[in-house]
């Protein structure tokens, strides 16, 4: 990146990540995997009607009101009122909702599933137990493939 630094991150939302970004890159807008977000909305509520609406919220460009009226009427349609985990994601909700614009160039990306793919991928043919030079003959090998 020719010495220039990231100024956006996605991330799972796990707390570790979140705290380590504050520590380590202050400056950077982090932004949390849309795709980890409808699983954690399927596992923790289990509706994919739920999941659903939630989709609906997180990918729609509509103004705050029309957000906060959505989120209200499937909140109340799914009785999940007084859930503390759906509290929490609404809580945070200027780091996931298209509703509220975000101060940095993103690329498009709002998943973390391009990295854990290109992670997937390399995982096949590399292992912490390689030689160096074993290291660098596969690592040339996986991008050329890439």
């Amino acid at each position: 990146m020719h010495g220039k630094c990231p100024i956006s991150v996605v991330t799972d939302g796990d707390r570790a990540m979140s705290k380590a970004l504050m520590l380590v890159m202050d400056y950077a807008v982090h932004r949390l995997c849309s795709w980890h977000l409808k699983w954690n909305v399927q596992t923790n509520v289990g509706d994919t009607g739920c999941t659903k609406a939630f989709t609906y919220c997180m990918f729609t460009y509509i103004t705050e009101t029309e957000f906060d009226t959505q989120w209200l009427k499937a909140i109340k349609m799914f009785g999940l009122q007084h859930n503390e985990w759906v509290k929490s994601l609404y809580g945070k909700r200027t780091l996931w909702a298209e509703t509220f614009p975000i101060k940095s160039f993103f690329g498009g990306l709002r998943s973390t599933q391009w990295s854990e793919s290109i992670n997937s991928f390399l995982n096949r043919f590399l292992h912490s137990r390689l030689k160096l030079y074993e290291f660098m003959s596969h690592i040339d090998r996986t991008i050329s493939r890439l």
